[in-house]
């Protein structure tokens, strides 16, 4: 017969009274609380004497020592937390008081305790999402002049990461969710305050409502663990936060084992140090899997009289792929063609539609070719602004953009859910648009 064993834990703070009967009844089959992990509590057969009674009460980070050394001379032992609440047990042979028997006091250090710092974080949740919602809803705002079409920040993520297109799909759900949450939380509250005018016991929640919120949290906690799960993938095939979600990992973690007193915050920091090697797996493996992997966009280099191909980004996801790129074509000993991609394809039409947007004004259609534009002759306004410099040098600076934008041509092409925008430099004079376009129209037909 085994010694441990795993129990699903998940109640919501205010229901406090629930998650200590549950404690309590498993003491009384005969199994105590080891530690809580998550969602989860390990268990292991009563070894004492007596059977255990747990109390939970009411968490706060600024708890004076004093508090915890009077409840342990009254008889309890500290045990775990979870979310706002710590879990003492009685100490063996002991017969202690409960920690709070007055349902008014209970209620205000509820409020002072835990609401208030539940409120304060749903706030400072809030204010991030507004933020995310304004950085997202915005452009690219770069002062290229060769620049063909605007790279929106949305898309770009949700082709270029697979756990935050997750947190994308999952979002909609957890706000749903978290409305939910504060509907019943200030349901509650209220019963509560009224049985506390009214001189009676708060009323406890029905079993019905418990085992919905814990179907409910149960979910929250799936969708999490599919999000940290996809960071390897992303690690593995994309080139978006490799390197800087791992690394944050390990610096929170150390910061978590050696700045920090409590035990709770030690415990996560260890577990957490333990996904660093797999991480570094991953981005060390990158390189190799991508050169594999080519996902929705056709492998590169376009061109294949090129003599260099530099692959900056490259990403897939369920929802886009998207990759970066340029290529060198060696025409003489002192003369050469320089390219430089630019391509994302999605999913389903509608998406690429909603990603790609309008064709920007400035760009005008190539005759005879259906779905490729090009940038229309460059205007004074188009050069960038030099300042700081003599005029000699801003005189040489202009020419040489002159004489550059003479010799580039840029293009963006649009086949289906594929987008591709090209900049070609130092173009021979004479060349016409067919004659660069057709090596990369016929890449995109494969």
């Amino acid at each position: 017969m085994r010694d441990t064993r795993w129990r699903y834990f998940s109640y919501l703070n205010v229901d406090y009274k629930a998650a200590q009967d549950q404690l309590n009844a498993w003491a009384r089959e005969g199994w105590e609380l080891v530690e809580v992990m998550g969602p989860f509590v390990r268990l292991r057969r009563i070894e004492r004497s007596d059977t255990p009674t747990y109390f939970l009460d009411w968490s706060d980070a600024k708890d004076p020592k004093d508090y915890a050394q009077l409840l342990s001379d009254a008889g309890w032992e500290w045990v775990d937390r979870v979310s706002y609440l710590n879990i003492y047990v009685s100490k063996p042979d002991a017969h202690p008081l409960p920690i709070q028997t007055d349902p008014e006091l209970e209620y205000q250090r509820f409020r002072k305790k835990a609401l208030r710092s539940m409120l304060l974080s749903t706030l400072a949740v809030a204010v991030l999402l507004a933020f995310c919602w304004f950085l997202l809803s915005g452009l690219y705002d770069a002062s290229d002049a060769f620049r063909l079409a605007q790279e929106r920040l949305l898309p770009t993520l949700l082709s270029s990461s697979l756990a935050f297109s997750a947190v994308f799909l999952f979002f909609p759900l957890w706000c749903l969710g978290g409305a939910a949450y504060f509907l019943y939380l200030f349901r509650r509250l209220k019963g509560w305050r009224e049985a506390v005018r009214a001189g009676l016991e708060p009323p406890e929640a029905g079993a019905g409502a418990l085992k919905g919120w814990g179907l409910l949290r149960a979910l929250g906690l799936l969708s999490e663990a599919v999000i940290a799960l996809l960071l390897f993938p992303d690690a593995l095939l994309n080139h978006f936060l490799n390197l800087g979600w791992a690394v944050g990992i390990m610096i929170g973690s150390l910061i978590c084992i050696f700045a920090y007193d409590d035990p709770i915050r030690q415990r996560r920091g260890k577990r957490a140090l333990l996904i660093a090697p797999l991480a570094a797996a991953c981005i060390l493996l990158n390189g190799p899997v991508r050169e594999s992997f080519s996902g929705r966009i056709p492998a590169v280099p376009v061109h294949s009289d090129a003599y260099r191909v530099s692959e900056g980004r490259r990403s897939d996801t369920p929802l886009g792929s998207q990759a970066h790129w340029s290529e060198n074509i060696e025409l003489s000993a002192s003369e050469r063609l320089d390219f430089y991609f630019s391509a994302q394809a999605w999913a389903f039409p509608t998406l690429a539609d909603w990603a790609f947007g309008p064709v920007p004004e400035e760009l005008e259609p190539v005759p005879g070719l259906e779905g490729v534009w090009r940038r229309g002759p460059a205007n004074e306004e188009d050069l960038p602004e030099y300042t700081g410099a003599s005029h000699l040098d801003v005189y040489e600076y202009v020419m040489e953009m002159r004489k550059a934008q003479e010799t580039t041509r840029g293009f963006l092409i649009r086949r289906g859910t594929t987008q591709v925008t090209v900049e070609c430099y130092r173009v021979v004079p004479g060349t016409t648009d067919q004659e660069v376009l057709e090596p990369i129209l016929d890449w995109l037909e494969q």
